[in-house]
């Protein structure tokens, strides 16, 4: 644990049904492999088909008949939410698989959305989550799908801009001071793919030359011509990766791919959107967290070894250190919050079942 930069203690023990995936580097350049015990996504499909059957949501209420048996119908999609009214805290920002019963945006607001109308809750986990910056008279509030309305024009983004899952918005007095931004995860796969990286499809639509995004050196040089998503979407991410006091690049050999074209990319524009409130928005603070269901190991291997590590997280905390990237277990955000408002016993439980995050008994907490 990063001491005094973000979370404070972290479950160690989160008893799961799923196996292991072990990472190992090859004798290969900068090339990772694994051993799959179990595959987590299927098993996690696996078990929220068993959940929706057990709750009357299956077959009726999902696409059942064919490979789809995971996913609401859209009709029932709010069902995918402990409350269905939690919806509205992501109206208009729906992900494409919202309605998945894996959804990782639906696991996000089933775990947050207890704080965002409760300022005085969110504040007691704040409290509990991040010590080091607990100060008299701060107030926090929770946002689901956070991004502000400036984001576009700071990152260079058109369209959809940078969203994050949650984030905790630390104010004194009317003075937002602080952000975490919490990246939440349930059983997708990795933290982003860059679709620079990826060839033109066959209406031409896409980067003409992704063997470009091998050669990290050239793209570092020089991001206004040889980083497609620069050239041809005035991204402004290396803008901000130019930025030596939040971020050390020194770590990536030129002779390496991108480091941002597989499963780092949606944590560095995470890290990318938390220097920006600082210099931007003018926060004191900024810090970026991940938080991951305890099976899910896939999520953080890197099909290449990036600033030589195969491990998203210490590759994004290479890359920018101060930024944090702690890790933050879902059953520790579920034990928080039932410990500061026992009225949340039902949801508590609820969370525990639905998402099989094992029996509050079995969890261990250790100082960092």
């Amino acid at each position: 644990m990063l001491k005094g930069s973000a979370l404070d203690f972290i479950i160690l023990v989160e008893p799961v049904s799923s196996g292991h995936l072990v990472p190992k580097l090859s004798g290969g350049r900068g090339k990772s492999t694994f051993v799959t015990r179990t595959n987590f996504v299927k098993q996690m499909q696996h078990h929220q088909v068993r959940w929706a059957s057990a709750n009357g949501l299956h077959p009726a209420a999902t696409e059942n008949g064919g490979s789809r048996d995971h996913v609401l119908l859209h009709e029932h999609r709010k069902q995918n939410l402990y409350k269905p009214d939690w919806w509205e805290m992501i109206s208009g920002k729906e992900h494409r698989w919202a309605r998945a019963l894996t959804s990782s945006q639906c696991f996000a607001v089933n775990l947050f959305a207890p704080l965002v109308d409760d300022p005085a809750l969110a504040l007691a986990v704040f409290r509990r989550f991040c010590p080091h910056r607990v100060e008299s008279g701060i107030s926090v509030e929770v946002a689901l799908e956070f991004a502000p309305e400036q984001t576009g024009e700071w990152l260079g983004e058109a369209g959809q801009t940078t969203q994050v899952d949650a984030c905790f918005i630390v104010s004194r007095g009317n003075t937002q001071i602080g952000f975490v931004l919490v990246e939440v995860k349930l059983a997708e796969t990795s933290f982003g793919t860059c679709r620079g990286a990826k060839p033109a499809n066959k209406n031409g639509s896409g980067n003409p030359d992704p063997s470009r995004c091998k050669d990290f050196g050239q793209i570092h040089r020089s991001p206004q011509t040889d980083c497609w998503m620069v050239a041809r979407h005035r991204r402004r991410y290396w803008d901000w990766l130019g930025d030596t006091e939040w971020f050390d690049l020194s770590h990536v050999p030129d002779a390496e791919g991108c480091p941002f074209r597989d499963g780092v990319y949606q944590l560095m524009r995470n890290a990318v959107l938390a220097r920006a409130l600082m210099v931007e928005a003018d926060a004191e603070w900024s810090e970026v967290a991940v938080c991951v269901h305890a099976g899910n190991h896939i999520a953080h291997q890197l099909k290449y070894a990036v600033a030589g590590t195969a491990d998203a997280l210490d590759a994004a905390r290479r890359i920018a250190p101060k930024a944090g990237f702690e890790a933050l277990s879902p059953a520790a955000v579920v034990s928080a919050i039932k410990a500061a408002d026992p009225t949340h016993s039902n949801w508590a439980g609820w969370m525990r079942s639905r998402y099989d995050l094992g029996p509050e008994s079995c969890e261990i907490y250790v100082k960092s």
